[in-house]
C-alpha cells in the first residue's frame, strides 16, 4: 500500500481527503493518482503533520472552526442551535409530566371506583 499526500481536496474511492490530508491506495491506485497530478508521495513528515492536523481538528472544542469535517452536535436533522435543542428537550420532558399525570389521575379514579 503506498502513501499520498493530497495537494486539493478530493473524493474518489479512497474516500473523502482534504489538501494536506493522506490517502493510503494500493500501487496501481497511486501510479493513477500521481499522474492526475493532485495528490504526491507522502513523506514521514507529510504523514506526521496530517496526524497532527487531525488530531488538532479532534480536539477543536468550537464546531465548525476545524479544517475538514466536523460534525455538528445536534446531528444533522437537529441542526446546531442551542435554544432549538434546549426547546425540544423541555418540550419532551412536559409531555412526559403531562402522560404521568394522566396516568395517576386514571389510576386514582379506577381505584375510587372500587
Amino acid at each position: 500500500m503506498a502513501k499520498l499526500k493530497s495537494l486539493r481536496g478530493a473524493v474518489g474511492t479512497y474516500g473523502r481527503v482534504t489538501a494536506g490530508g493522506i490517502v493510503d491506495v494500493d500501487e496501481t491506485m497511486a501510479e493513477k493518482l500521481v499522474k492526475t497530478g493532485r495528490f504526491v508521495r507522502a513523506s514521514e513528515a507529510d504523514i506526521e503533520a496530517a496526524q497532527a492536523a487531525q488530531q488538532a481538528t479532534l480536539a477543536t472544542a468550537i464546531p465548525g472552526l476545524g479544517a475538514g469535517f466536523v460534525p455538528l452536535p445536534g446531528g444533522a436533522a437537529g441542526g446546531a442551535d442551542p435554544e432549538r435543542i434546549a426547546m425540544a428537550e423541555l418540550e419532551a420532558k412536559a409531555q412526559a409530566e403531562a402522560e404521568a399525570k394522566g396516568k395517576a389521575a386514571a389510576a386514582k379514579s379506577e381505584k375510587a371506583a372500587k
